[in-house]
């Protein structure tokens, strides 16, 4: 039997990125994903969604939407937010720093994204951030999926 989608509606909030975390975690050890990509999956979505909370601009009680799916040979992750236009594959990669002390909190997390999936798309439609992650994954052994 094939594992359904994974769908959730996340408060813009530290407790839902919590929330999101544990419910994603699960999704992944039922769909047979083995420890080491879900450690990947679930580290670029904890970043896309960190970033939904802390820079979007989402009203107080706003929610963002997450998906994930198996795909063939793999896995996508979807998320979507109502916040203002945000496009991070146009973001640049911050530039490596010379000494420890030159570097500043911040800007790593989408050159980490991109290091950890496949490949990332985004789109603007109906008023929403729309940001897709595919992931190549192996199947954990003696797991269903």
């Amino acid at each position: 039997m094939t594992l359904p989608a994974g769908r959730w509606s996340v408060p813009a909030d530290p407790a839902g990125l919590a929330r999101l975390q544990r419910d994603a975690g699960d999704w992944l050890r039922r769909a047979g994903v083995a420890d080491a990509a879900a450690g990947r999956v679930l580290l670029a979505l904890d970043e896309l969604a960190a970033n939904i909370v802390h820079h979007a601009g989402l009203a107080a009680g706003a929610c963002f939407e997450v998906e994930l799916s198996r795909a063939a040979g793999g896995l996508l992750v979807r998320v979507s937010d109502a916040g203002p236009p945000f496009d991070p594959t146009a973001m640049q990669p911050v530039a490596a720093r010379a000494a420890l002390d030159e570097v500043t909190i911040g800007g790593f997390g989408l050159g980490l994204v991109r290091q950890l999936a496949r490949s990332m798309e985004y789109r603007r439609e109906g008023g929403r951030n729309h940001v897709s992650l595919c992931f190549g994954l192996a199947q954990a052994s003696g797991a269903a999926g």
